[in-house]
């Protein structure tokens, strides 16, 4: 709960891959200054020379020798010696390479900047790979430079390939390909999304001759690396979008487990998909902010059994690698975060275990003079570790992936329908995917014929599978909304309707809308009687999904509710935001008072915090809702705007709350929590700010840790410790990091950018300041000894309030 804490903003995803001279003034990062855990022993192997680039991406040879991927221009070798590691040039045309990849006896060059990928071959015998055959060329239409990535050989023996969301399908995609036509699925879109196609980033299998192209799963951003974990599992690290925190459509770098025909949500602009769709995929663990680059298994590696088990994850702008620790659940798994090593800079491109099972990782980008450093063990000598089975729920996922994604099978339908209703939304996820591979009309009206909540799961596929041109499509609608609305009654009698089901109802409406028109006047009646009474509810992802449900259907009542929401202190800035862009869709159709009350929300919400685009984004709004009014209109609401003493003016946050006394935890531990109220507690968590930094729930920031259940990881004098004593026992992942100067000048703070010269370094999160240090004047560099979370937050609640607050942390 950081008090009017601004969210750190960053460019990284793009910075990084910025080409510009290589420069030799700085000096890399000092191993010594690295920290790592106790037993493991970092050095530096060896620093770039003049002329030899930036580094950006690594694999190793056959014979144990490093290929490069340069920022600017070619391939480079690098072969450790005992004394000397002796550097050579391979490739000195292909530009900007982001992936290389060692296979089938060749070199694999991902040529970012040149659109192609290319295999170098060594024809001739005379190891230098002379020979560029061109495989495959990209689509790629640069906005942010997310082209195509790293590469790895899979234990099929074909390629994979990570691509980022710039880039279109490749031709000659084959039609077995898992994950197939993307769709953005907007039911009422915001007007400066539209005209954005369905690029998303997407991982490409192919074989050694970059033929037999198969798209396995999409909706990614720009997820530079991907690894194979034990059985073949895939994962990989995505990139957020800085620019949009404080927006509903901000979404974290994420660890995303990369299954058989995976959609993970991500479309252009404000059109992402929330975790809770149905047809979507969760993260496996959000992370913060940051710039994914490598990903790597420690499987096979002379890392203690842990860490052997471990997801290792680069973040090039943080400084940092994560060793991410995998645990079973359900179909899938979860993940705990640890900080490997990290250090202030330590600008981490990619990473590779080497044949002698050690960690050899290369730091550069953006003309940052690059290093190639080595992690080693040296506690007592470890066995590799026993490969740990798949569960059942993991093995059924995997046999419907194997038998039924690629191809159409008469017993396909008979075998998974009834894991179309499982409970694990990984297993339910893989058995959509196999019923949607096979012809609709073996399975239609089994469709139409499901009740209850297996209609919600039955019906989605339906609806994502049948043709927006074809002839029956009125019945079809007519048909699904009549399940749909029987479907969500019967639950409601049965009181067993939950925010999920509702959730589920309103996506299948919201693809049946988007794909196949509006519904006719007494199908749309129905759903509103159905489903408008629901509204508003008491979880915020219902309200924003339901609201936006109703306004497409033109339910005039929904709108009251919904500007009473924008009113209660206790709703997220996000889900206001979301209530708000949809309540532009009748701007026209509010009476003069819900206008006022609307206008009054807009000059509140100038004083949001967030990102590069959010105050963009609350211009646009406040533009486009002006533009709805008539002359007069506008002249009366511009007026009474100033005159209002509820207006914050632009610029300014929140009024400071009062001090009320200086807690400690020996006085708040006598507080009778028994009285608190979950309800005020959500509003004083609002109120205080405490949302713009955590995320409870479906709402909330997104920038320190997630707040969701916290109560079942730590127990109440725990909360209430980090709270008031925030900088003991500082998380690692959440520290920031102090330059002490050569002038005697210190500054503390988040690296916001790495160049070749210096580190811009983000001091201020409230007002969003930084300051720029040049490299070669820093003296030291060392942990920040305080959190980025403030003291003394607590010294301003009363003591109701601070029992009302741990009442809505503890609460489910």
């Amino acid at each position: 709960m950081y008090r009017n804490l601004a969210p750190l903003l960053c460019l990284a995803g793009s910075l990084l891959w910025s080409s510009t001279r290589e420069s030799l003034a700085e000096e890399p990062t000092d191993p010594a200054s690295i920290r790592r855990p106790k037993g493991f022993h970092v050095e530096r192997i060896r620093s770039a020379d003049e002329g030899e680039d930036s580094w950006i991406s690594l694999c190793f040879d056959d014979r144990g020798r490093i290929i490069l991927g340069l920022d600017r221009v070619g391939v480079a070798r690098i072969t450790l010696g005992k004394k000397e590691h002796r550097f050579e040039r391979l490739e000195k045309t292909l530009k900007h390479c982001r992936g290389v990849l060692f296979a089938h006896g060749s070199i694999y060059v991902n040529s970012t900047d040149s659109r192609k990928l290319v295999r170098l071959d060594d024809r001739n015998g005379d190891d230098r790979y002379a020979t560029s055959v061109e495989l495959m060329q990209f689509d790629y239409r640069s906005r942010y430079g997310h082209g195509s990535n790293q590469m790895r050989l899979g234990p099929d023996g074909m390629i994979y390939l990570m691509v980022g969301n710039d880039v279109a399908f490749p031709a000659e995609t084959m039609a077995s390909s898992p994950y197939r036509n993307p769709e953005n699925d907007w039911l009422i879109p915001q007007k400066r999304d539209l005209g954005q196609d369905e690029r998303v980033g997407f991982l490409l299998r192919m074989d050694r001759n970059g033929g037999q192209r198969e798209v396995i799963a999409g909706g990614f951003r720009n997820q530079v690396d991907m690894a194979f974990g034990p059985h073949g599992e895939m994962f990989t690290f995505d990139a957020d979008m800085e620019w949009d925190i404080g927006t509903p459509w901000y979404r974290p770098i994420r660890i995303n487990h990369v299954v058989s025909g995976g959609e993970y949500g991500w479309r252009w602009g404000s059109g992402k998909w929330p975790a809770y769709y149905p047809d979507s995929l969760p993260s496996n663990l959000d992370v913060g902010m940051g710039s994914p680059t490598g990903v790597v298994f420690g499987t096979g590696s002379e890392f203690p059994e842990r860490y052997q088990k471990a997801l290792f994850l680069a973040d090039w702008q943080n400084g940092r690698i994560f060793a991410a620790h995998r645990k079973s659940q359900g179909g899938s798994y979860v993940f705990e975060l640890e900080s490997f090593l990290n250090g202030a800079p330590l600008n981490v491109c990619d990473m590779e275990f080497g044949p002698d099972g050690k960690l050899y990782f290369i730091t550069g980008g953006r003309g940052s003079r690059s290093a190639l450093y080595r992690v080693s063990w040296e506690g007592d000598p470890v066995s590799s570790t026993e490969l740990e089975p798949l569960n059942q729920l993991q093995k059924r996922r995997r046999e419907i992936e194997d038998r039924y994604h690629r191809k159409r099978d008469p017993g396909a339908i008979e075998d998974v329908w009834e894991d179309l209703f499982h409970p694990d939304p990984w297993v339910r996820n893989a058995a959509r995917v196999a019923v949607e591979r096979q012809p609709l009309e073996q399975w239609k009206q089994k469709a139409l014929g499901e009740k209850g909540e297996r209609a919600l799961h039955a019906l989605l596929p339906l609806v994502r599978c049948t043709p927006s041109n074809d002839s029956s499509r009125e019945t079809l609608q007519r048909g699904v909304i009549e399940r749909l609305c029987a479907a969500v009654k019967k639950l409601e009698s049965s009181k067993r309707l939950t925010p999920h089901h509702l959730l589920s109802a309103i996506r299948t409406c919201g693809i049946l809308f988007a794909r196949h028109g509006n519904p006719a006047p007494e199908s749309a009646d129905r759903l509103i009687a159905v489903m408008g009474s629901h509204f508003p509810a008491s979880q915020e992802s219902v309200n924003c999904e339901l609201f936006e449900l109703l306004v497409f259907l033109g339910h005039p009542e929904a709108v009251e509710p919904a500007l009473g929401l924008l009113e209660d202190e206790g709703i997220s800035r996000e889900t206001q935001i979301h209530l708000a862009r949809s309540l532009l869709h009748v701007a026209d159709s509010l009476n003069a008072e819900q206008k006022k009350r609307y206008v009054l929300w807009l000059s509140r919400s100038e004083s949001f915090r967030g990102g590069h685009l959010l105050p963009k984004v609350l211009v646009q709004m406040r533009t486009d809702f002006f533009e709805s009014l008539n002359p007069d209109e506008t002249k009366r609401l511009q007026s009474l705007v100033g005159n209002d003493s509820r207006v914050e003016k632009s610029g300014r946050t929140q009024a400071p709350r009062k001090f009320v006394r200086s807690w400690t935890l020996d006085s708040v531990s006598k507080l009778d929590f028994e009285k608190g109220d979950p309800g005020r507690g959500r509003r004083i968590y609002v109120q205080a700010e405490c949302s713009n930094c955590h995320r409870k729930d479906d709402a909330g920031g997104q920038i320190g840790p997630d707040l969701t259940n916290v109560h079942k990881r730590y127990s109440r004098t725990g909360i209430l410790e980090s709270i008031l004593q925030p900088s003991r026992q500082i998380d690692p992942k959440y520290a920031l990091s102090s330059y002490e100067l050569l002038n005697g000048k210190s500054y503390t703070g988040r690296v916001h950018g790495v160049n070749a010269k210096t580190i811009t370094l983000e001091v201020d999160p409230i007002l969003q300041t930084t300051v720029v240090i040049q490299r070669d004047e820093i003296e030291r560099t060392r942990r920040a000894p305080r959190s980025p979370m403030p003291s003394g937050l607590l010294d301003t609640f009363s003591r109701q309030e601070i029992v009302d607050l741990m009442a809505y942390l503890g609460a489910d």
